[in-house]
């Protein structure tokens, strides 16, 4: 009977039963085909679709996102650069800083800091020489923030090269001479002096019509010249003009006397001829100019 029965099984449910058999054995079967229709069952037992295109429709997000242009959120306060001022007295102290700096214990400062990173530190630490380190160093730290500056600072400090650190924050070097203004009392004096001037210029200009007050001024300049006194220490004494060569002469003979050491009644007979013709002198220049007066 069973022999009959196998015989007379149609050749789709022998096909059916071929399948479940190699799902089986390969366990990829989760549920039995339906005993309807055999199409239905093997459509029902193939793996879902749906799944797939889920997946693929996230993995063409995921690429569209990861194509989209970076925007940068992060405010214009988070971007920091240098101030000119720090970078000038970096610069004004380059050549002392590489030849005097200890850049070991300042490189592990400045990366504990977070001023510098582990490749920085390592290309400079590549240089080997020590005043090749100090400058790839300080052309590090002035392309950083301005915070690279204080923490500079700090190193050089706590590293005991405060002298370096001083050296950085004096502000010495920063006074400027201010630019020459001239001297205050001079300037003033000259103003004075240009006021006075224009005074001066203005009553010549009215002076020139007044010929008889000129007359009396040249009188009076002559009369006053004429009744000076002879003194006998004389700066100048031949810009005077009552000065003759009898005058010369006799005043000669009064200092020989005076420097020979002669006898006091020689001396005195010395001086009363000088004081003659001193007087004969004046004389004459009354005389000359008594027709003027």
């Amino acid at each position: 009977m069973g022999s009959k029965r196998k015989k007379n099984l149609s050749r789709s449910q022998r096909n059916k039963k071929n399948y479940v058999r190699k799902c089986r054995s390969k366990k990829n079967v989760t549920s039995i085909p339906e005993q309807g229709n055999f199409s239905t069952g093997i459509h029902n037992a193939l793996p879902s679709t749906s799944g797939t295109l889920q997946v693929t429709e996230e993995l063409h997000n995921a690429s569209n996102s990861q194509l989209r242009p970076y925007v940068d959120d992060s405010s214009d306060e988070d971007i920091e650069i240098m101030s000119p001022e720090h970078k000038r007295r970096l610069n004004d102290c380059l050549v002392k800083l590489v030849e005097n700096m200890i850049p070991d214990e300042v490189l592990n400062i400045l990366l504990a800091k977070k001023v510098l990173t582990i490749s920085e530190m390592d290309t400079v630490k590549s240089k080997g020489i020590r005043m090749a380190m100090n400058e790839m160093l300080i052309s590090l730290v002035t392309c950083k923030p301005d915070k690279a500056f204080s923490v500079l600072v700090e190193a050089l400090k706590r590293s005991e090269q405060k002298n370096l650190a001083k050296l950085l924050t004096s502000t010495e070097y920063r006074k400027r001479k201010p630019a020459f203004e001239g001297n205050k009392d001079v300037t003033e004096d000259r103003k004075a002096v240009q006021a006075v001037e224009k005074f001066d210029k203005k009553e010549r200009e009215l002076q020139i019509y007044n010929i008889e007050g000129n007359w009396e001024f040249l009188r009076d300049s002559l009369l006053s010249a004429t009744d000076q006194s002879w003194c006998k220490v004389l700066s100048r004494p031949r810009v005077m003009w009552r000065w003759n060569d009898a005058v010369d002469k006799a005043i000669r003979a009064k200092r020989q006397a005076w420097k020979c050491g002669v006898s006091r009644e020689l001396y005195q007979i010395a001086r009363r001829k000088a004081r003659r013709q001193v007087h004969l002198s004046r004389e004459v220049a009354e005389k000359k100019f008594a027709n003027v007066l």
